[in-house]
């Protein structure tokens, strides 16, 4: 991990060595990087203010200790190695290793220092700044909140919780914030049972927190709860409040129209004041503070750029009139964002009346809303062909915000802003600089994991662009492009593959450990979502509980990260979605192409890179909003009789905007020839068309000629980092080969519904679930050698409980796919059967059945170590998720059971991106496993699809016309160079 994360959490605060007896009123010191190279910070420690924690990465627990005692060198002696460092008990790393410790000496008296080994340099230079004898490092009032948001200290009282979640919202740390929120209203069951204000106002927070994670049926739970206290509070601010929320709350869906149109009817404070009349309350005693009301509610990703509502806050106490009239402010600036995005009249004079209202609030009292006003007014002063305007708006705005959150992301958007502004007015190496400023900001700090939209990247993707043309190729501009790229959002199975491939790196034990690590982190994950669902339904002894696991949950991650600091120190390194153009280079074959592609509003970038090092740009001039329509025609048109026609024309668009702007990039450098293999990463809506049918011009009878023609070999690999982590990988070592489930046994009617509720009842006995699934023949199971578990055998204990099931190389699983759209289904699965509880019956004395959906949450806790995963099932490539705000730019494809698998530890997936037709995948799925027999994994597939496009019979049966329906959906995921070590002999 670079020495960005630390910078992160720095001020900017420079203090004299003699201002050094300050550090105890600061919330943490800068220590600069371990020797791993992950950041550290020292944070006071919570049982006394003489001693300090240090904390490195993104660890959870601490790493040593700095302290004025010396009691911390107790039972330590000299070490053999070096004269300046003890050794001591390995209390740091329970027991495996000795800790390091030693003292430094300077004007301020001696301070001590403890820990792991590999931290010895940080806790060194920390220790010299507390004694006096080095230069401080800045301060940061931001490092409780992260460090809270690894579950490090006791949080004891409502006002810390929510001034934590609302610090996480400014990180853009949504989750975790809404954990926050959780907590607070947990404690509102106790000493604050009585404050209906308080509870209304958390619980506003927790449902918009809920929203801008994606969660909108839990979300919309919390605002019909809040609702209710709202009324009760009488709070005419809390009306206003819960309005404003609602609106950015439908925005998140994107459902724009109903927001602006609660935003435009919404009453004014004067009306609700009325209304409410005589039994109207106030909330004077309750302080408002910028700790407690800046709240960033919005992932703010959508096709204008990271904009998004956040909620209000000042550095002091608000009156009801002061609190009211941001709140107004707000709202107008929520009117003005929708309006933007709808295309529509009175964005300016919104944004207007929000400057307005902001004006007559107390000075500095809404810092965020104003930054977010600023960056928007500047964006339009610079479209409008006025950058000296935008300029003079933005500096100001940029000012304020990195005074009051240095390194956050807000500043790091306002600084993209100013630097696309400076581009505008031409001032190309200032705006370059500033641009890298951004996003060396954006690649440090928590929101990079998610990464940034294509429209905030495509103005710096353009500039270096335009610098290169005039630099013929410099080196530092291209790793500039690259890194620049490699920020824009990418599908989920990108961390996966990323952190599967560290998994594989390291020996038997490292694996185990690493693997111990991120289950404990899903754990905590989902030990989260139970508290926050459940914080204001809870009965008290469920949520003592709820919140007794999710505490338990924090724990083992930091005793699993103990572990794997131990065994495997570089993992942090490892996980990193960061790619060195190097790295990308040496996972590539000789023949090989990795292709990434991203559209924006300004067209579509990408890049080609080779395995000789060569890094090649291009830009190309399909803006977004075009992909998304040619690649919804296509997916469209595939389902159409008469669609042959549009969906060779959307191909050959999609064609020329995605790989064919790279192939021509390659010719114009006259490095085009010897290419036959293909790695194809597309972020957006293009990443839902299987990069197989996109038409690559014609053959010589006129034919469309499909872009598999042109590769031996094709794959999907989400992202740089991942196909560089799974290639590093080491081959397994499996020997149990092939084994077949499905199809699954349906459950009767009767036992369906009374397994789940009506709706999803129906949902499964609808005409697509209905229909049957054809099992691989019994013949060709044999003669591949396979096991086969099918019918009432194949249920989800069969798959959770199974020892053996990562002895297999090869799973096929034949049998229906859901893609978490639906109603009943909140998550993608398979359906397996409904298998009976052993020994259980109901309270009718019926016997118990377990539900037959095996959904992607249970398949993460699958322990794999398959080189290949078949999904033949439909939509097993997609998630079905609903756009708006919070969705990933439609990188949504490869986020569901794809990536679950690959977490789970599959080597490769095999997936579909719709509905695929029962008896075409079975001859499918059965040529790929034969001609995987002789060949690497993505040369099977590219091979099997030439072979029906050779063979169309062979494919329909004779009976129907070969379309790209039928063969074309297939995409496989994953490194894609080796052979699965599952069939017999011969």
């Amino acid at each position: 991990m670079s020495t960005g994360r630390l910078k992160a959490l720095a001020v900017g605060v420079s203090l004299s060595v003699a201002g050094v007896a300050g550090v105890a009123a600061q919330d943490g010191l800068d220590l600069g990087p371990d020797a791993a190279g992950d950041a550290c910070v020292a944070v006071a420690a919570q049982s006394s203010g003489a001693s300090y924690d240090v904390y490195c990465g993104a660890w959870r627990g601490p790493a040593g200790e700095l302290s004025r005692s010396p009691t911390v060198l107790d039972e330590c002696a000299p070490s053999q190695l070096d004269d300046a460092i003890l050794t001591c008990p390995g209390g740091f790393s329970g027991g495996v290793v000795l800790d390091a410790a030693g003292s430094v000496s300077g004007r301020d008296g001696d301070v001590y220092y403890r820990g792991l080994p590999a931290v010895a340099p940080a806790m060194r230079r920390g220790a010299s700044v507390l004694a006096g004898a080095a230069p401080p490092a800045d301060f940061s009032p931001t490092v409780s909140a992260e460090l809270a948001s690894r579950g490090v200290g006791a949080l004891e009282d409502l006002r810390s919780l929510r001034r934590l979640g609302d610090n996480l919202n400014i990180a853009f740390a949504f989750a975790e914030a809404a954990d926050a929120y959780s907590l607070s209203l947990t404690f509102l069951d106790g000493p604050f049972a009585g404050r209906v204000d308080q509870r209304a106002e958390i619980a506003l927070e927790l449902a918009l927190n809920l929203s801008g994670e994606g969660q909108f049926a839990a979300a919309a739970r919390e605002f019909a709860r809040a609702e209710s206290l709202v009324a009760e509070s009488g709070v005419v601010a809390l009306d206003l409040k819960r309005d404003n929320y609602i609106s950015a709350h439908l925005m998140n869906q994107g459902l724009f129209e109903p927001a602006l149109r609660r935003l435009e009817n919404a009453p004014k404070p004067a009306i609700v004041r009325a209304a409410r009349g005589a039994e109207s309350e106030t909330a004077t005693d309750v302080e408002f503070t910028v700790e407690e009301s800046r709240a960033a509610n919005l992932r703010g990703r959508h096709a204008d750029g990271d904009s998004g509502p956040f909620a209000l806050g000042t550095g002091g106490v608000l009156t009801d009139e002061e609190r009211e009239t941001l709140l107004m402010a707000h709202r107008a600036y929520l009117r003005g964002v929708c309006l933007d995005i709808l295309k529509r009249d009175g964005v300016d004079e919104s944004y207007r009346e929000a400057a307005d209202l902001l004006s007559q609030a107390p000075e500095a009292s809404a810092i965020w809303v104003a930054a977010l006003l600023a960056e928007k007014r500047a964006l339009r002063d610079v479209v409008a062909g006025q950058p000296g305007q935008a300029i003079a708006k933005i500096e100001p705005a940029l000012e304020a915000v990195r005074a009051l959150a240095p390194r956050s992301p807000l500043e790091a958007r306002l600084t993209a802003t100013l630097a696309e502004a400076l581009a505008a007015r031409g001032d190309r190496a200032e705006a370059l600089a500033v641009f890298a400023e951004a996003f060396e900001i954006f690649s440090s700090i928590g929101v990079a994991q998610a990464g940034v939209s294509v429209e905030r990247a495509a103005p710096y993707l353009e500039l270096i662009l335009e610098a290169l043309a005039e630099t013929e190729g410099d080196p530092g501009l291209l790793a500039q492009y690259v890194a620049a790229f490699e920020t824009i959002a990418e599908p989920g199975a990108a961390a996966a593959m990323t952190r599967s491939g560290a998994r594989a790196l390291g020996d038997a034990s490292s694996r185990e450990e690493i693997r111990a690590l991120q289950d404990a982190q899903l754990e905590l994950q989902q030990a989260s979502v139970r508290l926050r669902v459940g914080a204001a339904s809870a009965e008290p002894n469920e949520l003592t509980q709820l919140r007794a696991d999710r505490a338990a949950a924090e724990q083992a991650v930091i005793d699993a990260e103990l572990a794997v600091r131990v065994q495997a120190p570089d993992y942090q390194q490892l996980v990193s979605r960061q790619v060195d153009v190097t790295a990308l280079a040496d996972a590539l074959s000789e023949d090989e192409i990795f292709v990434a592609y991203a559209a924006s509003s300004r067209g579509g970038f990408g890049y080609a890179a080779r395995a000789d090092g060569l890094i090649t740009p291009f830009a190309s001039a399909m803006t977004r909003a075009r992909v998304t329509e040619a690649a919804a025609d296509l997916r469209e048109s595939l389902q159409e009789i008469d669609g042959g026609r549009d969906v060779i024309r959307r191909g050959q668009e999609l064609y020329a905007a995605t790989v064919g702007a790279a192939r021509a990039a390659l010719a114009e450098a006259g490095r085009d020839s010897g290419v036959a293999a293909l790695a194809y990463s597309a972020r957006g809506a293009v990443g839902a068309v299987p990069p197989a049918i996109l038409v690559a011009g014609e053959d010589a009878n006129g034919a469309p000629r499909w872009l598999v023609r042109d590769y031996r070999s094709l794959i999907s690999a989400p992202s740089a980092a991942a196909i560089v982590a799974a290639r590093a990988a080491a081959p397994r070592q499996t020997t149990g080969g092939l084994i077949m489930f499905g199809p699954p046994e349906r459950p009767s009617p009767e036992t369906l519904r009374s397994l789940v509720a009506p709706e999803c009842a129906s949902f499964l006995e609808s005409e697509v679930f209905s229909q049957p699934v054809t099992a691989i023949s019994a013949a060709e199971v044999d003669r591949l050698g396979a096991r086969s578990v099918e019918g009432g055998d194949f249920t989800t204990a069969r798959l959770t409980e199974d020892e053996d099931l990562e002895s297999y190389s090869v799973l096929v699983f034949s049998t229906h796919g859901f893609t978490g759209a639906q109603r009943c289904a909140s998550e993608p699965g398979l359906l397996v059967s409904a298998a009976p509880f052993a020994g259980e019956l109901d309270d009718e004395g019926v016997r118990a059945y377990r539900d037959p959906l095996l959904t992607a949450s249970e398949v993460v806790g699958l322990k794999l170590e398959a080189d290949l995963v078949v999904l033949a099932a439909c939509d097993t490539a997609n998630t079905g998720r609903a756009g708006g705000l919070t969705a990933a730019f439609g990188s949504e494809h490869l986020d569901g059971l794809a990536r679950a698998f690959i977490y789970a530890g599959a080597r490769n997936v095999l997936a579909t991106h719709w509905a695929v037709d029962d008896r075409a995948t079975d001859a499918f799925v059965t040529r790929l496993l034969s001609e995987s027999q002789r060949m690497p994994l993505a040369e099977a597939v590219a091979a099997t699809q030439n072979y029906f496009l050779d063979n169309p019979d062979a494919l329909t049966g004779g009976g129907r016309e070969l379309t790209p329906a039928l063969w074309g959906g297939f995409i496989l995921l994953g490194d894609g160079t080796r052979s699965p070590n599952a069939f017999p002999a011969g």
